[in-house]
């Protein structure tokens, strides 16, 4: 029996065409906020997607053409299923996929580490429906080495077909392995997310000109890295930008504060001044999911390369301790009004810093007002908050 030819152009080129004329079938794991408006977005570019989520909710809610998501509509969801769009519990018809992308997005643990638990376990249980010529993607990351730390060894050891991950061997037996961190965030519509450049890295060459192709389709503008790593730590330094910056402007109010100036005034004239600058606010601090879990993760991968990250882990400290700041600084100002915290009606508005958030996960608001409870203050919240606390305050 005669042995395949090598992978150019025979596997490569024919999972190449596929993409081309959007005749390629998509298994995307992991419906969330990045994993749903990409299953919209391909859908709508002429692509057969299959979306996969562990939720049972999530997927009875698709089943019956609604959305779980405010960004969303259940009118795209209806569009969706009309052209194909199927919701999946089930991994079993990743088989018949041609491209696999993975949507898992990894929590802090207790101690304030990136779990990657879940990532592991699907990506495990991924690896049991693979077939030579399929491209995976991994949409996941928080800090330089996910996809070749864990996705690819387990890809290669898990799988009962004994495929491997192309690395320019050109050999029949093999798949490919490209990252493309996830330009939404839970606080990001997908109108401003088509606006930011979508990076894209691979193991090989073979990879990255799969992975380009395909989110050719539906997003632009992209721009292709040269490693994985890159890519990755990309994605950690916009966010290490964002928590250092923060962090100035938040020490910045606790001076103006102390000095009876006027933070907004500094920041528009500083702003004024340095032309081209982008303008960060003071605020209660972060998230403590995605943002800041990019930067715990930035500062263990620094340790463990021998450089100590002290600036983005003294911006995290900063901006961790507003809530605690704007508490102390709500209570004295009450003081100098001769009332008490406890028992004063405070209103909190601005619970989210974007309109029609989805994922309330690790807001600080949320940290700002059980302290405001803490102390007996009666807190005044939106009327949409109480659909999210309940569940959202325990996992925070």
């Amino acid at each position: 029996m005669d042995t395949p030819g090598p992978l150019y152009p025979s596997t490569y080129a024919a999972t190449q065409r596929i993409i081309l004329d959007r005749s390629a079938r998509l298994g995307i794991v992991g419906l969330d906020y990045v994993g749903l408006d990409l299953a919209i977005s391909f859908s709508r570019a002429g692509f057969v997607v299959d979306g996969f989520d562990t939720d049972p909710g999530r997927v009875a809610m698709l089943r019956s053409r609604k959305s779980y998501l405010s960004r969303i509509s259940s009118a795209q969801i209806m569009e969706a299923r009309n052209r194909g769009f199927q919701a999946r519990e089930d991994l079993s018809p990743l088989s018949e996929a041609d491209v696999i992308i993975l949507c898992i997005r990894p929590e802090l643990d207790k101690d304030r580490h990136a779990d990657w638990r879940s990532l592991r376990q699907t990506t495990f249980e991924v690896a049991e429906f693979l077939r030579a010529g399929q491209l995976v993607v991994v949409e996941s990351t928080a800090y330089p080495g996910p996809a070749e730390q864990i996705v690819m060894p387990i890809l290669e050891k898990a799988n009962s077909a004994h495929v491997r991950v192309s690395r320019d061997t050109g050999m029949w037996d093999e798949i490919f392995l490209a990252i493309s961190p996830g330009r939404i965030g839970p606080l990001r519509t997908a109108q401003a997310a088509t606006k930011l450049p979508k990076f894209i890295a691979g193991i090989d060459h073979f990879s990255v000109a799969l992975a380009a192709e395909l989110y050719g389709t539906c997003s632009a503008p992209l721009l292709i890295v040269s490693s994985a790593s890159t890519a990755e730590l990309i994605d950690v330094f916009k966010s290490a930008y964002k928590i250092v910056n923060t962090a100035l402007t938040n020490e910045l109010k606790q001076v103006c504060l102390r000095m009876g100036i006027d933070q907004w005034e500094v920041i528009e004239a500083v702003s004024a001044c340095l032309c081209g600058t982008q303008v960060f606010y003071a605020g209660p601090g972060l998230r403590v999911s995605h943002i800041p879990l990019d930067s715990c993760s930035m500062s263990r991968k620094a340790r463990s390369v021998g450089v100590s990250a002290r600036l983005v882990e003294l911006a995290d400290d900063i901006n961790r301790m507003m809530p605690d700041f704007l508490v102390r600084h709500t209570g004295n100002a009450l003081k100098e009004l001769g009332e008490g915290i406890k028992g004063s009606q405070i209103l909190v508005l601005g619970v989210v810093s974007e309109k029609n958030a989805d994922d309330l996960l690790g807001l600080p608001s949320l940290t700002l007002i059980e302290l405001l409870r803490s102390v007996e203050a009666l807190v005044i919240t939106p009327a949409f908050l109480s659909r999210f606390w309940s569940a959202e305050s325990k996992r925070t």
